[in-house]
């Protein structure tokens, strides 16, 4: 049984063990977790340590590698460890201020779908896309995104608030975007 006393600043606790030994040393040892290895390039092209077991990981950390920032398992195929790419730690999405030049209030942006994916056959629903039309007055704007060929299109079509009427946007202005890939 513990005693505990209480004074007005104090509180003391007598009794309860002085020591506590815990012990989890039993059963036999298992095999290690898997661990991440890093290097540049294809790791199934690079001597690595004899220590990779399977399912261990590995980062391609080569900037200049089309597979920069992918992540590969060491795992069986067909009953052969190999490396197998699992995950692409590249964001997928474009963050860019583009000066857009508006004619008759019609402004396009233009962006390579590789800025994205080495991927094919991508579709529409495949992104999001969020726009911000800069300008002194307030600016309303709608957009049609669209895929030409290996491009993603913007066609932004804006008017601004001026001396109380709107009227459609000419010249080059800001707009910022946010375009993410999700496929």
């Amino acid at each position: 049984m513990v005693n505990v006393e209480l004074r007005p600043t104090d509180l003391f606790v007598e009794g309860g063990p002085n020591r506590a030994e815990v012990s989890v040393d039993f059963g036999e040892r298992g095999q290690r977790g898997s661990r991440i290895w890093s290097g540049n390039g294809d790791p199934s092209e690079i001597v690595l340590s004899s220590e990779v077991q399977l399912f261990d990981w590995f980062i391609n950390t080569s900037t200049t590698d089309p597979n920069f920032a992918t992540m590969y398992q060491y795992v069986l195929e067909v009953g052969n460890p190999q490396w197998v790419k699992q995950i692409d730690l590249r964001p997928k999405y474009v963050s860019n201020i583009y000066n857009v030049t508006f004619t008759a209030g019609e402004g396009t942006i233009t962006i390579p779908t590789s800025s994205f994916t080495e991927s094919t056959g991508l579709a529409i629903d495949d992104f999001v896309v969020q726009l911000n039309v800069e300008g002194a007055n307030p600016v309303a704007f709608g957009i049609t995104p669209s895929i030409v060929n290996d491009d993603f299109v913007i066609d932004i079509n804006a008017a601004s608030l001026v001396s109380g009427s709107w009227s459609a946007l000419e010249g080059g202005v800001d707009v910022h975007a946010y375009v993410l890939y999700t496929g």
